[in-house]
């Protein structure tokens, strides 16, 4: 699992918010055939190759997916995802240190069979070892 999913996962893992709506269901690439909803899924955009050559902390960029059967829920998943995030500066996460920054895109969608309603929201992950 690349740096910046894991850090991504592990700071939602730890937030009562975000928890309180989707339990320990936050996947990395997708989530489990079956799996109840709402469940969050954590998709790598971008990571550098080799970290140790980047002047400055290495930047992650990621997708997190708020996913539910209805789009209420999933807008206001998302939201609260968005939230936890945007206040993570420079905390320790797991074993490394981070900052979250939103950039690119924030959507709200369905998937192919129209019963689960997807919020995807992208956030740079800048991070380093604590």
């Amino acid at each position: 699992m690349s740096n910046g999913v894991f850090i991504t996962i592990q700071a939602l893992l730890a937030e009562p918010t975000v928890t309180a709506v989707v339990g320990d269901r936050i996947h990395p690439v997708r989530a489990p055939q079956g799996d109840t909803l709402p469940n969050i899924v954590v998709h790598l955009i971008a990571e550098p190759v080799d970290p140790l050559l980047c002047e400055d902390a290495p930047v992650s960029r990621v997708q997190i997916d708020s996913r539910a059967g209805d789009a209420t829920t999933a807008i206001t998943l998302g939201e609260t995802v968005s939230t936890t995030l945007n206040a993570i500066n420079n905390q320790t996460i797991a074993t490394k240190r981070a900052t979250f920054q939103k950039e690119g895109s924030d959507v709200t969608g369905e998937n192919d069979k129209a019963d689960t309603i997807i919020r995807s929201t992208d956030f740079d992950v800048h991070w380093w070892n604590s």
